[in-house]
């Protein structure tokens, strides 16, 4: 039988930019591509290259929090003119 362990993984897209993904509690495990797909399909053997030469990283994914990223709407008239300015 075949033993799985779902991690979790956060993907951001930069305008203009390809994908990419990471896992938070592992630094430096990341992956990109070019489509969510491309990236999540290449974090799963950057993960397996981190948990086999570091097996205690099993136990930290297996503890790893679940995270939800939405977005909310600012309304920039109630930011100053001078921060909006400098952006």
């Amino acid at each position: 039988m075949t033993e799985k362990l779902k991690v979790p993984v956060l993907l951001e897209q930069y305008p203009g930019e390809g994908w990419t993904c990471y896992v938070p509690r592992v630094d430096g495990c990341m992956s990109e591509g070019d489509s969510i797909e491309q990236a999540k399909e290449g974090i799963v053997p950057e993960i397996e290259y981190f948990a086999n030469r570091h097996p205690e990283i099993l136990d930290i994914l297996k503890n790893s929090a679940i995270y939800q990223i939405s977005e909310v709407e600012v309304d920039l008239n109630n930011v100053s003119k001078n921060a909006r300015d400098s952006a």
